[in-house]
């Protein structure tokens, strides 16, 4: 038996035989050329067989990942089409009499390396794109060889590494769970293997060899490993574990549709955070009784220019609908430091995180902010809705987005535009508004507590620089302290009270939300029924 370590995606256990997937080779040669238009025409042939398929991938995959996991396939057709990279590509072609598979390959390697080393996570991760398109190219110039898995029974599929194209053309009916070499934990591969519900494992200290095609293994993701020709014990124990697993999944059946209220008669709220418009289906086929958090910079991002207050409208009408009477909490555009893209304009910054972000960039680019305050107004009318005000410091903040919300109604009054109720809250997320938390609650409908970025701020610590990592400590004295100050805050002011943050999703501190008197928690809607049960059979 070998045991082969890695870091898991998502929790969850397989057990099947092994298919080692060896990507295709599109290793290119420098070849000279005669006729340069002729193999000019032949890159923007394979180029624009790449955009269609990408744009079928997108609209194929909206109805089974989201549509904010889908937006991948958008991204990576902005790259094909991009006039830099064409150019850059062209000119090779031209200048240096070269093949395009070449001239391709060269391009995608500099660029790519000029991504990587930029400050901007967001921009880093465009490094991936640029690479998976090139090679798209390159193997449309080759062919288009594809390769594809050769069994009767799903596999534990092995591989150095997955694009999102091959990741998303997986299914659950061929492949059991996914192990590769490579890879990063918030790759678009990662992304779509989680939203798939398939366990995973990357960066798995395993040797790619074809011998281990039809081997059994065991990817146990709860201990970070695959058993490759695992014992009789070892396989017990996994076939039990997996038995666990679909008896809870029928625990989960019976708690559907329950309120979730404790032995002793305390009733909490679980709620889902969500990207986009289709993550509502799932979040209601996980039962959640509203959505926390609705990231809308997402659909931002997803652009190649400011959405208009129409589009923003008519996105933010079909969630109250899709949810009916269940509270909606839209969170008004979070962009900045990690999340921004090239139209915002950004301004280069050394610490981005401390930086023109939240709702400091929407006061300070008010248009924007105002165009998404009227589609939420207008949109209020079809729901439920709780508009919370991100990276909050002070109550003059709060007090700037209320003229605002003001202005616009009196603006719409005038207009005969009509507008339903709505609540407004604020997002504790940073060390100040926790210690002015009781002047906020006098102003505000409620208090969520993004505990991501109040660790970050209040430990100073970067939660995504590895360095670091061991100093992070969510469950810190000082976080426990700050959330019972909140607590007390909320209490005083018989304002709603909810953690929107990964915290929430901590089972290990349910029992401690509930006692210091959080009413809501809000998290990924997977988590939801392990919190009901939690709950509910404690």
């Amino acid at each position: 038996m070998q045991i082969k370590y890695g870091k898991p995606v998502m929790e969850g256990i397989s057990i099947g035989k092994i298919f080692v997937y060896n990507r295709m080779n599109n290793d290119v040669c420098d070849e000279r050329i005669v006729d340069v238009e002729t193999e000019i025409a032949r890159y923007k042939e394979a180029r624009t067989e790449v955009i269609v398929n990408l744009q079928e991938l997108y609209e194929k995959s909206i109805h089974t990942v989201g549509k904010a996991t889908a937006s991948i396939f958008l991204i990576q057709q902005m790259v094909a089409q991009d006039d830099n990279y064409n150019t850059a590509i062209e000119s090779m072609i031209r200048s240096q009499k070269v093949n395009a598979q070449y001239a391709v390959a060269k391009v995608a390697d500099s660029m790519a390396l000029i991504f990587k080393m930029m400050d901007n996570t967001y921009m880093r991760e465009r490094a991936a794109d640029i690479s998976d398109v090139s090679e798209k190219i390159i193997n449309a110039l080759n062919g288009g060889i594809v390769n594809v898995i050769h069994s009767d029974e799903p596999v534990v599929l092995i591989t150095d590494d997955l694009s999102p194209t091959e990741t998303y053309k997986l299914t659950r009916e061929k492949v059991l769970s996914i192990v590769t070499i490579n890879g990063s934990v918030n790759s678009h591969t990662a992304i779509i293997a989680k939203t798939m519900g398939l366990p995973a494992l990357i960066k798995t200290d395993i040797e790619l060899n074809e011998n281990l095609t039809g081997k059994l293994a065991i990817v146990d993701c709860y201990h970070n490993c695959v058993y490759i020709d695992p014992s009789e014990e070892v396989l017990e124990v996994a076939q039990n574990r997996l038995q666990r697993d679909l008896k809870q999944k029928e625990i989960y059946k019976e708690l559907r549709g329950k309120k979730t209220v404790s032995p002793q008669g305390k009733t909490i709220n679980l709620l889902a955070n969500i990207n986009s418009l289709n993550d509502v289906d799932i979040a209601l086929s996980n039962d959640a009784e509203g959505i926390g958090l609705f990231r809308t910079e997402f659909f931002f991002l997803a652009k190649e220019r400011f959405p208009t207050e129409n589009e923003q409208f008519e996105i933010y009408k079909k969630v109250l609908m899709k949810m009916g009477d269940k509270p909606v909490t839209i969170r008004t555009f979070d962009l900045g430091a990690d999340k921004a893209t090239e139209y915002l304009r950004m301004p280069e910054e050394k610490n981005p995180a401390l930086g023109l972000r939240g709702i400091r960039f929407g006061l300070n680019r008010s248009n924007i902010l105002i165009t998404q305050l009227k589609a939420l107004l207008r949109a209020s009318l079809y729901g439920n809705l709780k508009i919370l005000l991100p990276l909050i410091i002070s109550v003059e903040e709060v007090e700037k987005v209320y003229k605002i919300l003001n202005d616009i109604e009196d603006n719409f009054h005038s207009k005969g535009i009509e507008i339903g109720d709505y609540k407004v809250g604020v997002m504790i997320e940073t060390p100040a508004a926790v210690m002015i938390s009781d002047l906020l609650a006098a102003r505000v409908d409620f208090f969520s507590v993004g505990t991501n970025d109040l660790t970050q701020y209040t430990l100073a610590i970067d939660r995504q620089n590895q360095f670091v990592e061991p100093y992070y400590n969510a469950k810190h004295t000082a976080i426990k302290r700050m959330l019972d100050m909140v607590a007390v805050s909320a209490k005083a002011n018989a304002i709603e009270l909810s953690i929107c943050g990964e915290l929430a999703a901590n089972l290990t501190l349910t029992d401690y939300f509930l006692s210091r008197g959080y009413n809501s928690l809000s998290v990924v809607p997977e988590m939801i029924f392990p919190l009901k049960q939690k709950i509910m059979i404690p």
